[in-house]
């Protein structure tokens, strides 16, 4: 789990992420935040659902993994979640976007 130093970044790192199709929790209280993934790789061979951690599987880990299990586990206790759009979103952001500048470039596609 990171702080922010203000507000200002706190919104930046927030919209990086939900941008990167990533879940943040955070608490405006603190400025703490905390990107969420999925899945771990373990070993190039083997992924473990971060919502499946056991703890015997702690043995196997690597100190940067361990690392991010316990900002994941801190995290998971911040108040507020935003989720990523839908992918459908998305693609409807970066097709408005690209009929947006074509229309603004001087020579039409």
């Amino acid at each position: 789990m990171e702080k922010a130093k203000d507000l200002e970044q706190l919104v930046k790192v927030l919209a990086e992420n939900v941008g990167m199709g990533q879940s943040v929790r955070y608490e405006l209280d603190t400025l703490a935040y905390g990107v969420l993934i999925d899945f771990l790789d373990i070993s190039g061979e083997e992924y473990v659902y971060m919502s499946e951690l056991t703890d015997n599987l702690e043995e196997k880990l690597k100190d940067w993994q361990l690392e991010l299990i316990m900002n994941q586990r801190e995290a998971l206790t911040l108040p507020n979640e935003i989720n990523p759009p839908r992918t459908g979103v998305q693609f409807e952001w970066m097709r408005d976007f690209a009929n947006r500048s074509s229309k603004l470039c001087l020579f039409p596609i």
